[in-house]
């Protein structure tokens, strides 16, 4: 099991490799969690954008917020 690596309170992002799984809690209650997968990381730095595969089968871009974690994979 890797690392769970939030977004500090200073606002500054998590940091992802591909294949690293995101983690987005829901916002509201009943809201369920969501988790992806990671195909691309768009910045050098490992910060967002990502290109994710969501748990439908879709893929897409996002910008995780304050609610995101990533586990960083072995």
């Amino acid at each position: 099991m890797g690392l769970t690596e939030p977004l500090d309170g200073r606002g500054a992002a998590i940091q992802a490799k591909v294949g690293d799984p995101l983690v987005m809690e829901g916002r509201t209650v009943g809201q369920p969690r969501r988790e992806v997968e990671t195909l691309q990381v768009r910045d050098t730095d490992g910060t967002p954008p990502y290109v994710v595969r969501w748990e439908d089968g879709h893929d897409g871009v996002t910008y995780p917020g304050s609610d995101a974690s990533v586990t960083h994979s072995a």
